[in-house]
């Protein structure tokens, strides 16, 4: 999947210019198709729009999108009701052995995210420094939890083996 987007400018005339927005449907801001000039704003709508499509595994232009329901819509409803009935079937089948709260809380941070990105107003959008921020945290929690899980994989592995080698031990007494 690839979204683009051209500037171009015809100087054949020394007072007019005409700018052309050309980009992948869904995925191209809304504010283009009313004349709005390109603005980073827009790159901030599609990284959205890709950050709900990447957990939902539902792209903008699905068939299920009719009428006043979108990706965005999608998501923002099953938010409100269960993260499961919006969540990618094959991520949320990967995940079922790793449930936790923890976990649920990560995910509604990344649908959030892809929501305030994705806001059809673009001055009420999530600036990208604040986006990268915020997916940070997410990542930084769920490798702590990773991380904490292998400690304690690795403390039950040494208590086994203490107790295999006491075993062995007292079974050499015997």
């Amino acid at each position: 999947m690839y979204f683009w987007m051209t500037l171009c400018r015809n100087y054949s005339a020394p007072q007019s210019s005409t700018i052309e927005v050309r980009g992948t449907i869904g995925y191209i801001a809304l504010e283009y198709g009313m004349g709005n000039e390109v603005s980073s704003l827009g790159d901030v709508y599609s990284f959205g729009i890709l950050l709900l499509e990447m957990f939902t595994g539902k792209r903008p232009i699905d068939e299920m999108f009719k009428d006043d329901m979108n990706l965005r819509t999608h998501a923002k409803a099953g938010l409100a009701m269960q993260i499961e009935k919006i969540l990618d079937p094959i991520l949320l089948h990967n995940l079922n052995n790793q449930r936790s709260s923890l976990v649920e809380e990560c995910l509604i941070s990344i649908f959030e995210i892809g929501l305030a990105c994705s806001n059809e107003m673009p001055n009420e959008r999530m600036n990208m420094k604040d986006a990268t921020a915020q997916l940070i945290t997410v990542k930084e929690k769920l490798l702590a939890k990773i991380r904490c899980s292998y400690l304690n994989i690795q403390r039950v592995w040494l208590l086994l083996q203490r107790k295999q080698h006491m075993f062995g031990l007292m079974g050499m007494k015997h």
